[in-house]
């Protein structure tokens, strides 16, 4: 049996009768890790349209010369 998973459905599923402290937990640390990505997408995505615009501008200068 594969054991990530095996891990994995243990942790979300849990036992009925048994109070389940790790399921508040996983969800805190999946929402930050999706709060993570979202962040570092959008800011590598700014970066390259800064890069782009100041290319752009670096670029129009010198043809005037």
């Amino acid at each position: 049996m594969n054991t990530e998973l095996y891990i994995a459905r243990r942790l979300l599923k849990g036992k009925k009768n048994k109070s389940n402290y790790s399921r508040p937990i996983v969800n805190i640390a999946v929402t930050g890790i999706a709060l993570g990505l979202v962040v570092m997408i959008l800011a590598v995505s700014i970066l390259t349209g800064f890069k782009r615009e100041i290319r752009d501008k670096v670029s129009g200068f010198g043809s005037h010369l």
